[in-house]
C-alpha cells in the first residue's frame, strides 16, 4: 500500500510528505481513491478503524519484515 501511495503522487522515498504519512493516512487515501474510481459504489462502513486494523494485520501477515512494533 505504501509503494502505491508513493507512486500515485510520484514521491521519492526520502520525500517528507511520504515519510510523515502514517499507515492510517495511506489507508484513508486508498479508500478515497477507491470511492472516486468506483463512483457508482459509495464507500459505506460503520467501523472504519476496525477495517483499517484488519488491513494492517493482513499486510503484516503478508510482509512481516515491513513492519516494526513501536511501544
Amino acid at each position: 500500500m505504501r509503494f502505491a501511495f508513493r507512486r500515485r503522487y510520484n514521491l521519492a522515498p526520502t520525500d517528507p510528505r511520504y515519510l510523515s504519512a502514517t499507515d492510517e493516512d495511506i489507508a484513508a487515501d486508498e479508500a478515497a481513491w477507491d470511492a472516486y474510481l468506483n463512483k457508482g459504489e459509495l464507500l459505506t462502513t460503520d467501523n472504519f478503524a476496525a477495517e483499517v486494523a484488519e488491513m494492517m494485520e493482513q499486510a503484516k501477515h503478508d510482509n512481516p519484515d515491513d513492519f516494526e512494533d513501536v511501544p
